[in-house]
């Protein structure tokens, strides 16, 4: 385990971070490959969400301006988030990455709940609550279910799971953190407080990529269907079925794995 030398100051510390990201060493590159495929679609994400973004606001909402300004500006959040994870994952901290992710889970899911209702963006942007958050995830998820008709309870179910799952990185879950921070030798095991490129922090940064790119979509299919002209609508699709063709695709290669089992079955109260 690395330390940083107290001859060494704060900006030696951070230009070391900084270089690493700009000369990728063994296992950085490692992970770029390995992660190619969700690293693109993480790309297409981010370019979709600028495109929204520019075209909600040119679209002039009448009286839907606060929801159509908080929601937008809740996805430039998501943008920043998975610019964020991406990089921690091809920088070898998978479970920081997932922390992020189970933030724009929340983000995401505020996004769809608010959609074009002024009350819950008035409610949004007067919370004042430092104790809790602004709902009850679950609650949210219930609400987006409801509305685009899925099958409720499954569909409730199978997303909460997922947001369960990213959790447990954001709480340092003794069942998540057992998998991260020791290299496990032979005859004897070594902490690491650096990045790892193991199989287990490929599958851990494969399930957070491709959950942000699913989750950017469920946040802008609310505002292209409420902000944005059907022309423009239109020009979006070929990028917007791209990315869910590439989530679907992501989501086989990790069945083909076995990364689809769950790692605690029977033990989920939900």
């Amino acid at each position: 385990m690395h330390a940083l030398s107290k001859e060494r100051g704060a900006s030696d510390f951070v230009r070391d971070l900084i270089q690493r990201a700009i000369e990728p060493d063994a296992v950085v590159n490692r992970l770029v490959a390995a992660l190619a495929a969700p690293l693109d679609t993480a790309r297409n994400c981010d370019g979709l969400l600028g495109q929204v973004i520019e075209a909600a606001l040119a679209y002039e909402p009448g009286s839907k301006l606060k929801a159509r300004n908080v929601t937008v500006k809740l996805l430039t959040r998501i943008i920043r988030d998975l610019r964020c994870a991406s990089i921690l994952c091809v920088q070898g901290f998978p479970v920081q990455a997932l922390t992020l992710v189970s933030c724009i889970f929340e983000v995401a899911f505020t996004v769809a709940y608010i959609r074009d209702d002024v009350e819950r963006a008035d409610e949004w942007w007067s919370y004042n609550d430092p104790t809790r958050p602004f709902k009850v995830v679950k609650e949210m998820i219930e609400d987006v279910v409801e509305r685009y008709g899925q099958g409720r309870k499954q569909a409730v179910t199978s997303k909460y799971l997922v947001y369960r799952q990213l959790c447990q990185a954001k709480h340092a879950h003794p069942q998540l953190e057992r998998n991260f921070g020791v290299d496990n030798y032979e005859d004897h095991s070594v902490l690491n407080a650096g990045a790892s490129a193991s199989n287990v922090a490929i599958r851990a940064s494969w399930f957070a990529m491709t959950h942000a790119a699913g989750l950017t979509m469920v946040a802008v299919f609310p505002i292209i269907e409420h902000y944005i002209i059907p022309g423009r609508q239109t020009s979006l699709l070929p990028l917007v079925l791209a990315i869910n063709a590439a989530v679907d695709k992501q989501n086989q290669f990790a069945f083909d794995q076995g990364w689809d089992r769950d790692p605690h079955p029977g033990q989920w109260r939900l």
